[in-house]
């Protein structure tokens, strides 16, 4: 319980402050986060069970608890306690809400995705399970799942990859995934990223693809490096996962 209850309290004084308390509130953790954490910002402002606590939900899914004149934060989990419900973890029921909503955006984008868009690795059989993975041909745990496709197919599990060269636009990765997303038809993409992806190697190429939409789209997604494997129910689950526990997070048995 002490674990639970217990929180850093971190305060700043002198922030001006605005008419509407929501903005009032945003504008205070901005201006912090300008400071202490540049690349989030705030994606929602809500008031808390406890009166004078607003709730500020971050870019990357972080809840922070803010005082209502927004001079201070708190970091940590809320509780209260209920007659019907006892202790509730308020933090983690905003957490799962979280979660099951960026779950719906995630597989409502990867629907609209051409099949012609991805390179994907399909079994000969039925189709019993599907994911999405964000890959970049310089990461070895990519190399490693890579291996693995076979297997999966197999087992019934179809593996689509999305491009996420991590060095960014311009890169040698992003040239070379260009050439793998312009090689053709799906046995030519197929081929190139084998290719790519045992060590051979192809030559970069500057013609039009999806390499960089796809590669924001994993940022939106909250994709930070690779693999990130993006399960049917629209999860992200990062890193490498191997074969046979991956199709059980699947439901392939």
């Amino acid at each position: 319980m002490k674990k639970l209850l217990s929180i850093a309290l971190l305060i700043f004084s002198g922030l001006s402050s605005v008419v509407n308390a929501s903005e009032d509130t945003r504008s205070f953790v901005n201006q912090v986060l300008e400071q202490l954490a540049p690349g989030l910002s705030v994606a929602e402002v809500a008031s808390s069970p406890v009166s004078g606590i607003d709730e500020v939900v971050l870019s990357n899914g972080d809840i922070l608890y803010v005082n209502s004149e927004a001079k201070s934060f708190l970091i940590g989990q809320m509780v209260t306690l209920t007659e019907e419900q006892g202790l509730v973890n308020v933090t983690e029921v905003k957490k799962q809400e979280l979660s099951v909503a960026r779950n719906g955006e995630r597989k409502a984008t990867l629907a609209k995705i051409k099949t012609e868009e991805k390179v994907t690795f399909s079994p000969e059989g039925e189709v019993k399970a599907r994911v999405h993975v964000f890959t970049d041909i310089s990461c070895p745990y990519c190399v490693k799942l890579h291996g693995e496709v076979a297997e999966l197919n197999k087992m019934g599990v179809e593996v689509s990859y999305l491009a996420f060269p991590r060095a960014g636009a311009g890169s040698q990765a992003h040239r070379q995934m260009n050439s793998i997303w312009c090689a053709g038809d799906a046995q030519a993409r197929q081929d190139a990223m084998d290719q790519a992806k045992t060590g051979g190697g192809i030559k970069g190429s500057d013609c039009a693809s999806p390499v960089m939409e796809q590669y924001g789209m994993g940022h939106e997604m909250g994709v930070t490096g690779t693999p990130a494997l993006v399960l049917e129910d629209g999860s992200l689950v990062p890193g490498y996962v191997p074969a046979r526990q991956l199709a059980n997070m699947l439901g392939v048995k």
